[in-house]
């Protein structure tokens, strides 16, 4: 990957190289924990006592559904919003959506939703199935 990114420097205009390296480093640095949370979801009350314990069939099918529909709607929302900015402000706004989306997994695991009132479907359905997938379409 670090040879393609020193090859795009050689070979492409600086501006698109310069948006082929922060690609790069936004998908190397992202720290997401997405597999070890799917166990913390759909483990059993005696394996987290107090946890989601989301059932599969929510986990797998409803909420990949709804976030389906989230991840179509955020290329819309690109085309019809963010088609005519400038990349910057793209690349910009993209990753601090992306970076405040995550937020709500550690709520999640922290319990602040569960503090606000907020139930763990509820919560994991507007952070990972809506809000993500609109982000990471952006």
């Amino acid at each position: 990957s670090a040879a393609l990114c020193f090859l795009a420097f050689r070979c492409l205009p600086r501006r698109l190289a310069m948006c082929n390296l922060f690609l790069f480093l936004d998908s190397a640095l992202y720290i997401q924990i997405g597999g070890a949370l799917d166990y913390w979801y759909t483990a059993k009350d005696e394996c987290v006592p107090g946890g989601p314990a989301f059932d599969y069939t929510y986990f797998t099918t409803y909420a990949r559904i709804v976030g389906s529909i989230a991840a179509w709607f955020g290329v819309c929302l690109f085309q019809w919003v963010m088609s005519s900015w400038r990349i910057r402000n793209i690349f910009l706004v993209s990753t601090v959506l992306r970076c405040a989306a995550g937020v709500f997994d550690v709520g999640i695991v922290q319990r602040w939703n569960i503090a606000a009132g907020i139930s763990d479907k509820t919560m994991y359905i507007l952070g990972d199935a809506i809000i993500y997938e609109i982000c990471y379409m952006l």
